[in-house]
């Protein structure tokens, strides 16, 4: 999303307990997006929309008596059928209706048969509006008592004195009315910095409970009702309060770990609203012909594209062991480069600090391998040695490149992306001999007999494995049918399952019928067609394949 929306709708989801995302389609295949106030989500007058006007005009799809609680029409006995969103504008009081397939609704803290979300503010807004009461009141009797410098107390006065004084230095009056209908004067004095407090004699100052010994009790109580929202929010103390004293590092971290859980499991269920949004707009530019030169319906479309939403690793003070989660994740193949970067928040086409050359072992950071007293570069023989598994598999592909199983040049590539730590130079000693190594013996030690099956001319370039494993099920299955150790049927499935087309499969299957083979000539010519099909035509020529393979019977 552009210009951060997709966080602000995070923020809003929080909040408000719910966002709604209206998608507006362009004629060009475009799709601008708006955000819906969840307080002009109403529910309209009875009788405002018709409900065949709106399957006409909309496509809602509603055949069924219908609910307008909240401002979402479902259906009257089912909930979570959701047809569209009355929304309410404040200019003129009107509503317009916006049917589902135009809006992404996300709702937070609710099951899923409540229409509306609520915030996460509910549960713990009357805990806070207590402890902002409390820590106002504490605040302003704190003030006032500090303005005052000192008191002075007069010899002589009376108490009419008094009040005649108080409404002669009053900065202003509040009149209110009493129970028995007359009224009530309250003279306000606004006390300044280093004010002196005028007490008529025979009257004690006493200061309020803010400026006693109970003030910092009150403190204590807007920390307890502060803890107490944290514990709602699987916060530790010091993310709400910013008071951490109570709590050691340790302890903060465990407490602050329900909190990332907590948001990490918010994100992928967000994420899946942002999966939608892009699906809608898929549909819309497939709509508007944007796909139209691939020739592909809309279910092709679904079925061969994969929208995912990988949300920002949360930041946290133990960065350390995060990355390690990362790192080993990514080691076993569960997170690829792009994901680990969005989880970290960098740009699948950025990255933060040039990549080191291949094979590159030292951990110095300035390409500065470490040396020992005398300046000798030393290896870290431990951290470069290869396991016991790595050993089989770096084995396991030189032995698959020797038979043909797989291409020559595709070795060092793999052997470089498996064997990152592998300096280059002895990969390349270990692939070079095998450009013209001959085996003498298969992958599970059986000889081979280069008289019966190997390959020549332009077709030895290819798998031998693959062309004696083609020839070999084609000759047994005829065979067998020649002994009459097979029916007809099952050996024309046989040769299905080898590639052979049905036509040659019945030629092959009558030759066979008279219990022998035919003559090499014909086996050549048959056995030519089959190969062709069985492996890909334009690779390979098996004219001169049968240069070197006597006996065919």
């Amino acid at each position: 999303f552009q210009c951060g929306l997709d966080r602000e709708l995070l923020v809003r989801a929080r909040r408000d307990g719910e966002f709604y995302l209206a998608h507006h389609g362009r004629p060009n295949g475009d799709v601008w997006l708006r955000q819906i106030e969840p307080e002009q989500v109403n529910e309209p007058p009875g009788g405002y929309f018709n409900d065949g006007d709106l399957n006409r005009t909309y496509g809602a799809g509603i055949d069924c008596e219908t609910n307008w609680s909240f401002g979402v029409q479902t259906a009257e006995h089912d909930v979570q059928r959701v047809f569209g969103y009355a929304v309410q504008w404040p200019s003129d009081r009107s509503y317009t209706y916006y049917p589902r397939q135009m809006v992404v609704h996300q709702k937070q803290n609710v099951d899923r048969n409540i229409k509306r979300g609520m915030s996460d503010f509910y549960p713990a807004w009357k805990w806070l509006k207590q402890q902002a009461k409390v820590l106002e009141n504490t605040g302003e009797g704190a003030a006032k008592q500090a303005a005052i410098a000192y008191i002075i107390q007069y010899a002589q006065a009376t108490s009419g004195d008094v009040a005649a004084m108080r409404r002669d230095k009053a900065d202003r009056e509040i009149v209110t009315r009493t129970a028995g209908g007359g009224q009530k004067s309250q003279y306000i004095e606004d006390k300044l910095p280093g004010t002196a407090l005028n007490v008529p004699k025979g009257q004690e100052y006493l200061s309020g409970p803010t400026g006693s010994e109970r003030g910092q009790a009150f403190l204590e109580v807007v920390q307890g009702i502060l803890r107490q929202v944290a514990t709602r929010w699987c916060m530790s103390e010091g993310m709400v309060s910013g008071d951490d004293s109570n709590n050691n590092m340790a302890s903060s971290f465990e407490a602050g770990g329900r909190w990332y859980n907590y948001v990490e499991g918010s994100q992928g269920e967000i994420g899946k609203a942002y999966v939608a949004s892009c699906w809608i707009a898929i549909e819309h530019a497939y709509r508007c012909g944007l796909f139209a030169r691939f020739g592909m319906s809309l279910a092709d479309i679904e079925a061969c594209v994969a929208v995912e939403a990988t949300p920002p690793a949360i930041d946290k003070r133990n960065t350390f062991e995060a990355e390690q989660v990362l790192a080993l994740r990514h080691e076993k193949g569960v997170l690829t480069t792009d994901g680990w970067k969005a989880k970290v928040g960098i740009e699948p086409d950025e990255q933060e600090i040039d990549e080191p050359a291949r094979g590159a072992t030292s951990l110095a950071g300035d390409d500065v391998e470490p040396t020992d007293l005398g300046g000798t570069a030393t290896v870290d023989v431990a951290k470069q040695a290869l396991n016991g598994a790595q050993v089989t598999s770096m084995q396991e592909i030189l032995t698959n490149a020797a038979s043909g199983a797989i291409p020559l040049a595709s070795v060092k590539p793999m052997m470089l992306a498996a064997f990152p730590t592998v300096d280059p130079a002895i990969i390349d000693a270990m692939v070079e001999p095998l450009k013209d190594f001959k085996p003498t013996a298969t992958p599970d030690g059986k000889p081979i007999d280069n008289g019966q099956g190997e390959a020549t001319g332009e077709f030895s370039s290819t798998s031998r494995l693959q062309w004696r494993r083609n020839m070999a099920s084609i000759k047994e299955t005829l065979t067998g049918l020649a002994a009459k150790e097979i029916t007809p049927s099952f050996a024309k499935e046989l040769l299905g399952l080898a590639g052979v087309s049905a036509d040659r499969a019945d030629r092959m299957i009558a030759d066979a019928a008279d219990g022998k083979l035919d003559e090499p000539e014909s086996i050549q010519a048959a056995s030519e067609s089959v190969v062709r099909d069985s492996i890909a035509a334009d690779r390979l020529t098996f004219a001169a394949a049968w240069g070197n393979y006597p006996g065919a019977e």
